[in-house]
Formats: C-alpha cells, structure tokens, sequence
C-alpha cells in the first residue's frame, strides 16, 4: 500500500530555517537600519522638522538601502534556498525522502516567502507605533505605510521568484546569479541594443525617440528605482502579480522535469543550450556593433564589431556551457549562427519590412511634428507639444519626406557633417509615424524646407510667445550671453507688452536663411508667466524690432555684450594660431599669440566691434578665428567668423 504524503512536512521547514533563516534576520536588520532607525535619528535632531520636509512616504528614508536590499537579498536567499539542487549528493538525498517533488518544492519556495515577509511585517508594524509614539501623523498617512508594505513585499517577492525560476534553468549557484539579474536587465538592454543598431539599416529610424520613450522602466531594476518618488501603478501591481504566477508555476513545472544529474551542470535542461549560446553570441554582436559602430562611424568597423562581438559571445557561452576553454575547433554552430545573421542584415538591407519607404497618405494624417531632433518635441515649453494642422503644410512635410527617402544621403554611418531632420506624424487613428534622418550640412533641401520654416503655422510651433496670452507675463528678464555678468529686467505691465510686440514682429519677418544660420545669440529672452512657467528663447542678431526697443528704453547695455565691454578684438586666419593655444586657460598667452602674428587683424572701431559681435558663433571649424579681449578681469572669449557673413571691412584686409 503506497504510503501517504502531507502537503507540510514540519521537520524539512526545521531544516530550513536552521540552514537559511540567517537571511530573514539580515534582511530585517538591514531595514531596521533604513527606516524605523533613521526616524529615531532624524527626530531626535534639532532640525527634524526641516529633515522631514523631503519626506515623501516611508521609501524616503535612506531609500538606497532599502531598494539594495530589495535586489540582493532576495536573490541571495534563492540562492541558498536551492543550492541543494546544484550539488550531487543533497540533491540525491532529498529527493530520496518519501516525499513528492512538487510538496518538496512548494517548501522552499513557502519558506522563501515567509523569510521575505516576516521583515517586512515587523518594520511595518514598527512604523505605524513610531508614527504615532513621535507624533509623525502631517508627515506620513497611514495610507502611504500600507502602500510601502504592499510594494515591498510584492516586489521583493517578484526578485525572488524570478530568481527561483532561473535556479531551476541552472546548475550552478554562480551562474544564478549573473542570470536572475541579466533577466531583470534584459527587456531595456534588448530596447538600447535593438534601437542603436536599428538605425544603422533602417534609413529613417529614430532611434533617440525609442530611447527616450521611458525605456528604462521595462527592466524591473529600473522600474523599481523610481518607487521613492514614482509609487507602483495599478497597472504595474497586476502585471508583477501575473508574472510572480508564471514564473511560480513555470519553476514549478521545470523541478519537476529536471534530472539530478543536471547538478554543476552550466544549463539543466538541453534544449535551453542552444537558446543559451546564440542568445549569448547574439547580445555580444549587438555590444559589439554598437560600440564600433557609434566609435568609429564607418562601415567597416560596424561588420568588424559584428563579427568580433558575436565570435567572443559564442565561445565564451560554450566555454559556460562545457567548462572548458577547448572548444575553438567547434566552430560549425557559429557559422550557422554567422549565416543567419548574415541573411537577415542582408534582408535589412532591401527593405523586406517596407519600413523606409511607409509615408503616411495625406488623407490619414491628423497633425504633424517637424524639428532637428526628438529632444525638441520631448520638451516643448509649457508642457505640451504643438503640432503643425494646415493642409498646406502638412503637404510641404510629405514633400520634403519623399525627398529625404528618394536622395541618397550617404549619412547611416560615415563621419560627415550633419543636420538631423526629425518628423513625428499622428494619424487619424491615433498612430504614430516616427521618422528621423541626417542630412550633410551642404544639401539641396533648402526650398523645401523653407516654406515649413517661414509659415505662420511653424513659427508659433516653435516660438511659443507668439500664441502666448501676453497678460500672463510677469516678467522679462534679458540675461546676457557673454562674460560679463548683465541682465535687464522688464517689469512694467506696459513695457512687457511693447518689447512682446516688437519681438513678435521679429519672429513673424525672420526668414528661413535667418533662422538657420551660424549666428550666436547675444542673450536668453527668458518670460516669466503668473503661473510659475517659463518660456526662453535666443535674443538673434537679426531681432532688430526689439533691440530697437531696448535702446529706446535705455536697456541695451545690460541686455546684451556691446562693444564697450571689449577692450580689444582680434581676428586672424585659423591656420595662423596655434590650435593648442585655442583651448588653453592662459589668457595672456593666447593674447600674446595674436598679437604675434603679421596676418591678425586689430579691430579698435567701436562700430566695426558691433559688426563682429553680430557675426560671430561658436562654432570651431570657421576659416577665421575671433578673439574678445573684454575690459573685465582681461577675460578672454574665443569665437569664429561666419563665414558668409563677413563684414566689408574684413574682407579689404585679408584680400589684400
């Protein structure tokens, strides 16, 4: 007659708690230490009151503890837990015991909860008697301790879940480990990979609007980072308790299949090898082509990075797998493994996804975003983006679109100078159509784009002053860009509304050439609204109406660098200087260096001082090099000449 087994079996939960108990108590100790210690400590400081003015819920006390405790502990007490599994003799003993796998592995896993739980109920209970004995009632709510019990342990318990659950993958504690935490890496590590190597073969891939759509949060270790001030959402709360049921049932499913001889084993199943080595080889060549690829910018050392990425990760995963380094002569696997590849960048190549050349038609486009980059439609002042709606516009954009697809740039990875074009498309039914390319610097595109630049539509995009309810404004305040410290403030409700109106009118005439050429701007236009926001812009030297303002309100001085601010400027040929001197901190010495050459030219014309001023930008690559001398502590400031914008005067000397 088969003898009968419990569901609990009291002398293995002994055995348990004799061998792995030690980690409950570390766990305990450690969020003693981080939370009901430090409000002993923060209340018993003269200045508790201001401590506790950056107390958000109980996660803000000494956060960086209680989230490392979160991550390894319950990693650690996996571990523990399982290592029976990873050693021939234990495991040969327990499962020699009249008891069934799956009761035997609902024990360890049971007591695996309850070590995590334990703690976190005592700190809890801590908590609500310290809120109430310290009289800590304004500071935090009973609501938002239940709410950092509940994410703790739900949290905590997900790590170690998931932990359990590679634990039965492997054979070796160490590889458990590395595993559980390249697991809880893998979702935005795949993202970051798939997105900079994306943009290599994919003309038109924004790969900087993936990455900056918060994809951090889809690894569980980043995600939980922001608990101090981001708590779990609802959303988040079912997605972890459906993951901590799989992956149970998953473990649990996986114990009961392996064998005892996958103990020391690298993979305890065959079949996850192959998953193994060319999951390993494949993530390798990712790193690989990212790194040469961004480093290099050419072609040929993106393939070398490929290549070199891929054939260290599938070596060093058959090395794991086989415990030894003598596996270079099987090599058959990886160059199955190179073939496919192969024949899927190939695929990449010819546009097998129809990806490059999808444009939405006009009848489907809702609105459209156009800028030089996803950062700009990512923050938008006032927190919202605008788009441009006008038919005629939108129209200009699918021109310029099926232009960027149909010349070939020849900018996916060679070093050039560029521009970037980014253009963001919302459809009717609430799709997105994302598409960002480089241009060369030198391109024909200019009559293309400027109708989108000069339309009313685009301006007020981009210039948010001018759809701005101007009453709103509390303040203007014009602070120079320069070394010298000015500033002029605007606070005259009358005054406000005049240089808004002479500004307006500027942005409204500004040309496309005015606004994309080199200039630098002479000082930040920074509008101070009754709400607390802040809208800036660049004070251009082609704004004439408002300049025009400023001088006639007594203002110009402080509102920008002039002319007498400088004690001398120089200009000469950038292959005559010293291009070390350039970025040195010696002033004296760089003056000395102008003042040595035959070639420099002295400019001591109040006006033609303004004339530079106007035309200088910082770029570095210009065919002459300006240097401001200022009045000020005999600060220096180095600039470049814009090249298509080189006063009269300048041109007779160096022509001569």
């Amino acid at each position: 007659m088969p003898s009968k087994t419990s569901w609990f079996n009291k002398e293995i939960c002994m055995q348990i708690i004799r061998n792995m108990g030690w980690v409950s108590v570390v766990y305990f100790l450690g969020l003693v230490f981080a939370v009901p210690l430090k409000m002993l400590m923060m209340h018993t400081n003269d200045e508790y009151t201001y401590y506790y003015q950056e107390i958000i819920n109980p996660f803000s006390y000494l956060f960086e503890i209680q989230y490392g405790l979160m991550l390894i502990i319950p990693v650690i007490l996996a571990i523990f837990l399982f290592s029976y599994l990873h050693m021939k003799d234990p495991a040969d003993f327990l499962h020699s015991l009249p008891i069934s796998r799956k009761v035997l592995f609902n024990h360890y896993v049971g007591m695996g909860i309850v070590f995590l739980t334990i703690p976190i109920l005592f700190i809890s209970c801590s908590v609500f008697i310290l809120r109430s004995v310290l009289d800590l009632g304004g500071f935090i709510s009973i609501e938002e301790i239940l709410i950092w019990t509940g994410i703790t342990w739900l949290f905590t318990l997900f790590i170690f879940i998931c932990a359990v659950f590679v634990g039965m993958m492997t054979g070796m504690s160490i590889l458990q480990g590395i595993l559980t935490y390249i697991l809880l890496l893998f979702p935005t590590g795949i993202l970051v990979l798939g997105a900079f190597n994306f943009k290599y073969f994919l003309h038109g891939f924004s790969y900087e609007y993936y990455l900056n759509a918060k994809v951090e949060t889809y690894s569980p270790i980043f995600y939980g980072a922001l608990f101090e001030n981001k708590l779990m959402s609802i959303p988040a709360v079912l997605l972890f308790s459906g993951l901590i049921i799989v992956l149970y049932f998953a473990s649990q499913w996986m114990y009961k299949k392996r064998h005892i001889e996958a103990a020391s084993s690298a993979m305890a199943f065959r079949t996850i090898k192959p998953i193994f080595i060319y999951g390993v080889a494949f993530c390798a060549m990712l790193i690989g082509g990212m790194y040469f690829g961004e480093t290099q910018n050419s072609t040929g050392w993106l393939i070398f990075g490929y290549f070199a990425g891929s054939l260290l990760g599938y070596f060093a995963a058959k090395m794991i797998i086989e415990k030894s380094w003598r596996v270079f002569g099987k090599f058959k696997g990886y160059l199955l493994f190179a073939g496919s590849v192969g024949l899927l960048l190939l695929l990449f190549q010819i546009d097998f996804t129809g990806f490059e050349k999808k444009i939405p038609e006009l009848s489907e486009i809702k609105q459209v975003y156009i800028g030089n980059s996803v950062y700009g439609y990512q923050d938008s002042d006032l927190g919202h983006v605008r788009y441009l709606k006008k038919k005629e516009n939108i129209q200009d954009i699918l021109a310029l679109h099926k232009a960027l697809i149909n010349e070939e740039m020849e900018t996916r990875i060679e070093n050039k100078l560029y521009d970037n074009i980014f253009i963001l498309y919302k459809l009717d039914n609430g799709k997105k159509v994302v598409r960002q390319y480089k241009v060369p610097e030198k391109n024909n595109l200019s009559p293309l784009l400027k109708p989108i630049y000069e339309s009313k539509e685009y301006k007020e995009m981009i210039y948010p002053v001018l759809s701005l309810d101007e009453t709103k404004v509390d303040k203007i305040e014009v602070i120079s860009n320069g070394l010298v410290n000015k500033s002029a403030s605007i606070t005259e409700q009358k005054q406000i509304l005049e240089s808004i109106a002479a500004l307006r009118e500027d942005l409204r005439s500004e040309t496309y050439e005015e606004m994309t050429d080199e200039s630098q701007s002479y000082s930040i236009i920074e509008l101070l609204l009754n709400n607390d926001d802040r809208i800036r812009l660049g004070w251009m030297p082609d704004y004439e109406n408002f300049e025009s303002w400023l001088t006639q309100n007594n203002m110009i001085e402080n509102a920008r660098v002039t002319a007498e601010d400088l004690s001398q400027v120089w200009i000469a040929p950038r292959k005559d200087i010293d291009q070390g001197l350039l970025r040195a901190y010696n002033s004296d010495e760089i003056i000395k260096e102008f003042k040595s050459k035959n070639s420099v030219l002295k400019v001591e014309d109040k006006r033609e001082m303004e004339m530079v001023l106007k035309n200088s930008t910082w770029s570095s690559d210009g065919d002459y090099v300006i240097l401001f001398v200022y009045k000020n502590g005999n600060n220096v400031e180095i600039m470049d000449l814009i090249k298509n914008k080189m006063p009269e005067f300048i041109k007779v000397h160096f022509e001569k």
